[in-house]
């Protein structure tokens, strides 16, 4: 039973009591597990890495790729399970795309180059992936 108080600004049926701080757990509002940290740093290191190859050689492809990887990059900030599979096949499809450009047309250097997009982006898609089945496992068992 609570006691009635002499405060006229207290409800006599609720009495509020600071939580203990040891008890709080200081999470944030969005919480980012570090495989969404790792992919989304991975996405803005390709987008960085499509400005430079744009800038350097003036190709406008890599200028869009750059502009499209960014913004996809940034989408996953806040990751629910519709940015998580944009993110996981955005990826792949950039995977399967460089790995069929370097099969079919190109030539020396170029390949290893477009074989390091392919690692890249297809890293990105398993660890999306990785995530998305885990988010699975906790709301499916």
């Amino acid at each position: 039973m609570n006691l009635p108080s002499d405060n006229p600004f207290e409800s006599p049926s609720i009495v509020e009591e600071a939580p203990d701080p040891a008890v709080i757990d200081e999470e944030p509002t969005h919480p980012m597990s570090v495989l969404v940290f790792v992919s989304w740093c991975l996405f803005i290191l390709m987008a960085a890495v499509h400005f430079g190859v744009c800038y350097v050689q003036r190709d406008v492809l890599n200028g869009i790729l750059f502009c499209m990887t960014g913004v996809v990059g940034f989408i996953l900030i806040i990751p629910t399970r519709g940015t998580m599979a944009l993110g996981t096949l955005y990826a792949l499809s950039m995977s399967v795309s460089c790995a069929t450009f370097a099969a079919t047309l190109a030539k020396g250097p170029q390949t290893i180059a477009l074989l390091c997009y392919v690692l890249a982006y297809a890293i990105i898609a398993i660890i999306l992936g990785y995530i998305e089945y885990q988010e699975r496992l906790k709301t499916h068992g």
